[in-house]
């Protein structure tokens, strides 16, 4: 049964940021980004995981996607200039 978030917040997760997930029993996993005290906590049940992990899987192929495009334009070489026209 959904039910509205009680709190809502913005986090920012880089490369590096240790991230741990806790099982509590069958139908709630807890996840910890960061160290306590500090860090920030997320409980998520089992069906809003699942739409999580696949909302994440597409935003990885997305960000893939792009970082190929993006690697292909920089090892590309420049197009040659065209001389001016007299």
């Amino acid at each position: 049964m959904f039910e509205k978030v009680t709190v809502s917040s913005w986090v920012a997760i880089s490369d590096g940021c240790p991230i741990h997930c806790e099982v509590g029993g069958s139908g709630v996993a807890h996840f910890v980004c960061g160290e306590l005290p500090d860090g920030f906590e997320f409980q998520i049940d089992s069906e809003a995981l699942r739409e999580f992990v696949r909302q994440g899987a597409d935003a990885l192929r997305d960000m893939d996607s792009r970082y190929e495009c993006e690697e292909t334009e920089r090892l590309s070489p420049p197009e040659p200039e065209s001389a001016p026209s007299t």
